[in-house]
């Protein structure tokens, strides 16, 4: 996989920049951005919304992308595919570092950024983001495990998560 352009990555078989009307239909699109709505009320805009798909992939749980609302084309900004690693985080970094080996090949003249963050919602204690970062021109890969304390799993998952983002969505959301 030879890719200079975020717009060349796949989460499976979906790029940034596809219509998501190419996987789902419009009727569901519509559903999950009105049940996701409410998560980025604290944004002070509704310029994108998230749908999420459930449906069986053959790497990830989930896929979740953001479109803006008012497109009718449904153009994907952002692609984040997700493997749940509940109580099991040791398995998720060894997954994240195997992914991080693969596009540091490709990206070999990129610098990525790798840190370990206290998680925003929960500041204190065990609750972290690790990640690595490849920042293209117009966008990042970033791949993240979320760790959480033990009290706080029956509310939170331990995950992978792997996201192709146009730097439009992540500056949206705040940057993170």
């Amino acid at each position: 996989m030879l890719a200079e352009d975020i717009s060349d990555f796949e989460i499976e078989g979906m790029s940034v920049g596809d219509s998501l009307l190419d996987y789902m239909s419009e009727e569901e699109i519509k559903k999950e951005l009105e049940i996701t709505k409410s998560r980025y009320e604290f944004l002070n805009n509704y310029k994108f919304g998230e749908v999420y798909n459930y449906e069986k992939f053959q790497n990830y749980d989930y896929v979740s992308f953001f479109v803006k609302p008012d497109d009718n084309k449904y153009i994907i900004y952002a692609i984040y595919g997700a493997t749940i690693y509940q109580r099991k985080i040791e398995q998720c970094y060894l997954k994240q570092k195997e992914i991080f080996n693969q596009i540091s090949l490709i990206f070999k003249d990129i610098t990525p950024e790798k840190d370990t963050q206290q998680h925003t919602r929960y500041p204190t204690g065990d609750n972290t983001v690790r990640y690595f970062a490849f920042n293209l021109d117009e966008g990042h890969i970033r791949i993240e495990c979320y760790n959480f304390e033990e009290n706080l799993l029956d509310y939170e998952q331990e995950a992978l998560l792997i996201s192709i983002n146009r730097y439009e969505v992540f500056n949206w959301l705040g940057g993170f």
